[in-house]
């Protein structure tokens, strides 16, 4: 069995979603369209699928906003609690303030909005819904006034993933974004229970619905137009700072491991001192950063072979350490050290970059160390191997026999030979040291590609022997992406 921090994302299912968009709030990357006259203003639906990136910042998802009073959003707050608005400069409201916390960076939820200010209950009039379960959480519920217009599908400019005249970009991955004009749909349109574990909420095929004129639908199967509508409206979008490398396989139905800013401890007991970027695939430490700091991902697998790739880059070397560890052990600051040496590490192994600041370009390599604990039992490995900024890292991590084997630029090192001594059974994480402070240097950055959607540019997009994941480099005979896909069928 596998750790897998709460995830909403069926492992198998009838119907398969190829594809998302990441979107990187640093890039202030948007979907953009203003629509045309609508089949029904006051009826519509909008659903998507959604994976969090960073947490704790306010952020829109859509939005409409002509900056004279008029505006209507989905968006989600700095406290990471959804809110809903629609008003215009006559006065008209309906509004949602929601309770419920959406903080969890490894699930993939659906997200249903629906409007229809006809419906003669008027209770009913504006629904939202989460993974197929009707919201009732709110601080504040103001429906609209029976007939009101609604300033969401009016004939002007719309965004996705932006607010119009703000800085709230979204972060994380999206997926089916769908709209409909002209009817006020329930999730079962867009998702079903699964029929062998029916707490689980997955998509289903909605090729077949009535869009209306304004409707659309992104499957963001296209790179080279990730705004491309596929509901047979061409109603497509404009991608603003959106790159072909934004399209993902990290979907509802494969969802892939990331790193986990909630696993963040540092020595500091509290400090938040990483930057998570680029889908959580990109972790950043500050020069200006005193604490020691750890970071795991959002799987930890006990059984099986597992594959990924990662790359580390100073502007002077440093202390960086990559590698596994284990969840049966505590990662508070109590006990908290480097991984060299470290009693505290029970079992784990960390690659250690750097060799304590000596060398101040960052042109050549580490010292190659590699810290490798069995059950509080500590070896180190020095095969003097070289390493300089940005080469491609491959980790080949066999939790059956508890050995793992590393790659450099696709070369095995160490001859070849295992780096860790596991012990079978345990759940282990990726995971990530920092040792940095104004005395030891600039900015370090670790960038993980497990395959979803790579934070580094790929030359080559290599998929595992199940068809799974984007690397650089092939993995070892056997080695699997670290999805649910794979999880669900080859174990761990």
């Amino acid at each position: 069995m596998a750790i897998i921090i709460p995830a909403n994302s069926a492992a198998d299912t009838a119907y398969e979603v190829a594809n998302s968009c990441r979107f990187n709030d640093g890039d202030s990357a948007y979907l953009s369209r203003t629509l045309g006259t609508p089949t029904d203003n006051n009826v519509w639906t909008f659903s998507f699928w959604i994976k969090r990136g960073i947490l704790g910042s306010a952020m829109q998802l859509f939005d409409s906003d002509t900056g004279s009073g008029d505006e209507g959003y989905l968006m989600i707050n700095a406290g990471n609690d959804p809110a809903v608005n629609i008003y215009d400069s006559a006065g008209n409201t309906a509004q949602f303030n929601i309770s419920r916390k959406l903080r969890d960076p490894s699930a993939w939820m659906h997200i249903v909005w629906n409007f229809n200010s006809g419906d003669s209950t008027a209770g009913d009039r504006m629904q939202i819904w989460y993974n197929g379960v009707r919201g009732t959480d709110f601080t504040t519920n103001t429906q609209p006034a029976l007939n009101d217009g609604s300033t969401i599908n009016e004939a002007k400019a719309h965004r996705i993933g932006a607010k119009m005249n703000d800085s709230r970009y979204f972060d994380g991955y999206l997926a089916e974004v769908v709209f409909i004009d002209g009817s006020a749909l329930a999730p079962t349109s867009f998702g079903e229970f699964d029929e062998d574990s029916p707490t689980i909420w997955k998509p289903k095929d909605v090729s077949g619905l009535t869009f209306g004129d304004n409707g659309f639908y992104l499957d963001f199967e296209d790179s080279s137009a990730l705004g491309n509508d596929v509901s047979g409206n061409n109603n497509d979008w404009t991608a603003n700072n959106l790159a072909a490398a934004d399209q993902a396989t990290d979907t509802p139905t494969n969802n892939f491991c990331t790193m986990n800013p909630l696993s963040q401890v540092d020595s500091s007991a509290g400090a938040d001192n990483l930057t998570y970027s680029e889908g959580n695939c990109q972790v950043v430490l500050p020069a200006t950063s005193t604490p020691k700091t750890y970071s795991g991902a959002t799987m930890a697998p006990s059984a099986g072979k597992w594959y990924y790739e990662l790359t580390l880059a100073h502007t002077a070397l440093k202390n960086s350490w990559f590698g596994v560890r284990s969840y049966e052990e505590n990662w508070g600051p109590a006990n908290f050290s480097e991984p060299e040496g470290d009693g505290n590490i029970l079992d784990g192994w960390f690659f250690k970059f750097g060799n304590n600041g000596t060398n101040s370009t960052g042109a050549s390599g580490s010292d190659g160390h590699v810290h490798n604990n069995n059950n509080g039992t500590y070896s180190s490995i020095d095969a003097s191997v070289t390493y300089v900024n940005d080469q491609v890292i491959g980790v080949n991590l066999d939790l059956d026999n508890g050995d793992t084997y590393l790659q450099v630029n696709g070369s095995d090192v160490y001859s070849g030979n295992t780096v860790s001594d596991l012990r079978t059974g345990y759940f282990y994480s990726p995971a990530l040291f920092f040792e940095a402070g104004p005395a030891e240097g600039p900015t370090t950055t670790g960038k993980w590609n497990f395959g979803g959607c790579s934070p580094f540019a790929l030359s080559s997009a290599v998929s595992d022997e199940n068809g799974y994941g984007n690397f650089e480099y092939a993995p070892k005979s056997g080695y699997l992406a670290l999805c649910t896909k794979n999880l669900g069928s080859d174990g761990g």
